[in-house]
């Protein structure tokens, strides 16, 4: 008697070898991709509220003829006229921004030149002020829930982060707590 012979399907090692290997090049690709994605994602709530302040300041100055150069906490030490609050927040509050002098600005404002470690700095410095985050000087909810501050819920994820912004926007983000700065 023949043995009938049915013919069985499915993958060979080799093939599936080969599927493991491109899944694994896809995601040592993909994860830096994701990891800068999200650091550039949790800044800019920091640049969205920037861009309020820069706003204000303009109003202000509308109003006041002159620009605010040295506001140490955006709620508490502003004059009347120039209200900004972030309420309650994911990473920055408060008491991370201030406005400072031109001078008193640590980024390199200047146009960045190259690439990567080998940008260099050229001409123009900031314009009429700067507007500084800092993500270690927001308060945690934890800590503000007792004296009523706007606080940030996960403040601890940007404790590194620095970002500066200037009269005319532009915008430089330091990830390492001011170590090394690029545009945003």
């Amino acid at each position: 008697m023949n043995a009938i012979r049915t013919k069985q399907s499915g993958f060979t090692m080799v093939e599936l070898l080969v599927v493991l290997v491109i899944i694994g090049i896809l995601a040592a690709v993909a994860t830096p991709i994701f990891l800068g994605n999200t650091q550039k994602a949790k800044a800019s709530e920091a640049v969205a509220t920037m861009s309020l302040i820069r706003q204000a300041q303009r109003d202000y100055f509308i109003n006041n003829n002159q620009y605010l150069t040295s506001i140490q906490d955006i709620s508490s030490t502003a004059p009347a006229g120039f209200d900004i609050d972030t309420g309650m927040t994911q990473y920055f509050g408060n008491s991370a921004f201030r406005v400072v002098n031109v001078n008193q600005a640590s980024a390199p404002f200047t146009q960045l030149v190259g690439e990567g470690q080998n940008q260099q700095a050229s001409a123009p410095s900031a314009q009429d002020y700067v507007i500084v985050a800092n993500g270690a000087n927001s308060n945690q909810c934890a800590a503000a829930a007792t004296n009523g501050d706007n606080c940030a819920l996960r403040q601890t994820d940007v404790n590194a982060f620095r970002l500066e912004m200037d009269n005319s926007g532009r915008t430089f983000v330091s990830y390492d707590a001011g170590a090394s700065w690029q545009r945003y």
